[in-house]
C-alpha cells in the first residue's frame, strides 16, 4: 500500500477498508465485518488515485491535427476545430479522456473548458463515468489578434471586420453563466465541482477578473488559469511595462486555492509573489517541450515553496494522458537547468506533484489525493507483475524511471469501482473507439472550410511572431 508521509515515499504490506465514499480504515491486517464484501488485492498495489491537474477534453477528438507550432499559431486552428464538435462529440471526447485516463491510474481531472455551450455535455459525460472532476469554463473577453501585437494590422480587412463581428461577452453574462453552472453542476460533496477558470490575465478585462474573483470568494471556488506560457507573451507584457502576475493579484485571483497552469517565464519577483500567496503552479512539461514554449524552473519553485502539481494539457499537444511519464519528464528536464544534483527533485517530490499537490490544484484538497482515513476513497489497483519491478529495490522510483505505464487493474472513485479488471463500467470502450473514428471521418471533412478560413489569420501570427523573435 502507498505511503506519502514526512517526505518520504514507500509501500508497506497492509489492508484498506472504505465505508461509502469515505477510506474508513488503514492496518497491516483487517478483519472482515459480517457481510462485508471482501477485494482480493493480494499481490497488487494499492495507490491514490492520480490527478491530471491542467488538461483539455475537447482536444481528445484533435489527436494527429498538428505537428506542433509554437502556441499562439498552434491556436489559431485548434480552437476552431474546436468549435466545431456537437454536443454528442463533446461527450465523446470527454469520454476518451475518460478512459484514457482510467487505464492510466488517473481519476480525477481539471478541464480548462473554452467551448461554454458544449459545458452541459461534458459534465453529464464525467457524471455518467463517475469520474471526479473540476470543470473550468474559460472566461475571455478579449479579441486574441488584439492580445498580441503586430497581427491585427496583418490581417485583411475583411477578416478582421469578420473576427469582431461578434462582440465578447458582458461581464454580466459571464457571471449569469457561471450562476448557472453553480446551480446545475457545482457538486463538491460528491465528484464534480465548478471552478472560476479565466483563459489568461492578459485575455480577460480587468472588470472581468474582478469578478471571477468575486465568484470565487463567494461560493468557495477554486480559480486556474493559464499563466505566461510562452516567451512571447512574457516579451508582451515586460515591453508594456506590465505584470501579469500583479495583474492577477490586483484582481485578487491569487490565494491559496488558485493554481496557474505552464508559468514558465515568470520573473523572480513574480515567483515571490507566487509564493506569498500560497499558489500553486501545474507543470505541463510535455506539452511545453511540443510547443516549443520553454522549460519551467522547477528546482525554482520548489526552492520558493511554490506547491507544484503536474498536468498532460491537451492531447494535440504531442502529450498523453500518462502521469508516469510527465512525471518522468519534469524529473528529468529539470535536471538539465542545475548541476547541483542536491537540489533536483526527489521521487518523493514527483510522487507529491501526481497526487496531493494535484488535490490541492484542483479544489480536492483534503478531499482526495492520499491514502488515509477521512479522504475519499479514490484509489488505483496496480497489479505488481511488471518486469519493470523485477527486483523491486526502491518501486516508488522504478515505476517512474523504468515503468512506461501502470498495469491498473480497478479503479475506485468515491468508493465505488469504476473499473475492474481493466474493463470500463459506464460505458463501452469498443463502441466509443468505433464512435470516435467515425466523428474523426466527418470532422475532417466539416473542418476544410473553417481551416481555409483560418489560414490568413494563421499567416499573420506567423508573421508577427518572426518580426517579433528575429528581427
Amino acid at each position: 500500500m502507498f505511503q506519502l508521509k514526512d517526505g518520504s515515499v514507500n509501500f508497506q504490506p497492509g489492508d484498506i477498508r472504505l465505508n461509502g465514499a469515505y477510506i474508513d480504515a488503514l492496518a497491516p491486517r483487517i478483519k472482515p465485518l459480517p457481510g462485508e464484501e471482501v477485494w482480493d488485492v493480494k499481490g497488487c498495489l494499492i495507490l491514490p488515485g492520480l490527478v491530471n491537474a491542467h488538461y483539455h477534453s475537447y482536444t481528445n477528438l484533435l489527436k494527429g491535427t498538428t505537428w506542433g507550432e509554437p502556441l499562439e499559431i498552434w491556436s489559431t486552428a485548434t480552437v476552431a476545430l474546436g468549435g466545431l464538435l456537437t454536443d454528442r462529440e463533446i461527450a465523446v471526447s470527454v469520454l476518451l479522456g475518460i478512459a484514457e485516463m482510467l487505464h492510466a491510474g488517473v481519476t480525477s481531472c481539471l478541464d480548462h473548458f473554452p467551448h461554454l455551450p458544449g459545458l452541459a455535455a461534458a459534465a453529464k459525460a464525467y457524471n455518467q463515468a463517475g469520474f471526479r472532476v473540476s470543470l473550468a469554463p474559460m472566461l475571455s473577453n478579449v479579441y486574441e489578434h488584439l492580445v498580441v501585437p503586430g497581427v491585427a494590422e496583418r490581417l485583411p480587412r475583411e477578416l478582421r471586420r469578420n473576427l469582431e463581428a461578434t462582440p465578447p461577452r458582458s461581464v454580466q453574462d459571464f457571471r449569469e453563466f457561471y450562476l448557472a453552472a453553480l446551480q446545475e453542476y457545482h457538486q463538491p460533496r460528491g465528484t464534480i465541482q465548478i471552478v472560476v477558470g479565466p483563459n489568461a490575465p492578459q485575455r480577460a478585462s480587468m472588470e472581468l477578473l474582478e469578478m471571477a474573483a468575486e465568484l470565487a470568494g463567494k461560493y468557495k471556488l477554486a480559480i486556474h488559469t493559464h499563466l505566461l506560457e510562452t516567451k512571447w507573451q512574457a516579451m508582451i507584457a515586460r515591453q508594456a511595462g506590465s505584470s501579469l502576475v500583479a495583474k492577477l493579484n490586483q484582481a485578487g485571483l491569487l490565494g491559496p486555492k488558485t493554481a496557474v497552469a505552464h508559468a514558465i517565464w515568470l520573473e523572480e519577483k513574480e515567483r515571490v509573489l507566487l509564493s506569498e500567496r500560497d499558489s500553486l503552479v501545474v507543470h505541463n512539461p510535455t506539452s511545453n517541450a511540443m510547443l516549443g514554449s520553454g522549460r519551467a524552473p522547477l528546482i525554482a519553485f520548489l526552492q520558493d515553496n511554490i506547491r507544484v502539481a503536474l498536468g498532460t494539457d491537451g492531447l494535440n499537444c504531442g502529450t498523453n494522458h500518462n502521469l508516469l511519464e510527465t512525471m518522468r519528464w519534469a524529473g528529468l528536464l529539470a535536471r538539465l537547468e542545475e548541476p547541483d544534483y542536491k537540489l533536483w527533485p526527489g521521487v518523493s517530490d514527483l510522487w507529491q506533484m501526481a497526487t496531493i499537490n494535484g488535490a490541492a490544484a484542483t479544489g480536492w484538497e483534503g478531499v482526495t489525493g492520499r491514502l488515509e482515513p477521512g479522504h475519499r476513497a479514490d484509489l488505483i489497483i496496480v497489479s505488481n507483475n511488471s518486469l519493470a519491478l523485477a527486483p523491486a529495490t526502491n518501486m516508488p522510483a522504478q515505476l517512474i524511471l523504468n515503468e512506461t505505464r501502470l498495469a491498473v487493474r480497478d479503479v475506485f472513485i468515491d468508493g465505488r469501482p469504476v473499473m475492474v479488471q481493466g474493463r470500463i463500467l459506464a460505458f463501452d470502450e469498443q463502441d466509443l473507439r468505433r464512435e470516435a473514428a467515425e466523428i474523426g471521418r466527418n470532422l475532417v471533412e466539416r473542418s476544410c472550410p473553417i481551416l481555409a478560413q483560418t489560414a490568413a489569420l494563421r499567416e499573420a501570427y506567423e508573421a508577427a511572431y518572426r518580426a517579433y523573435y528575429f528581427v
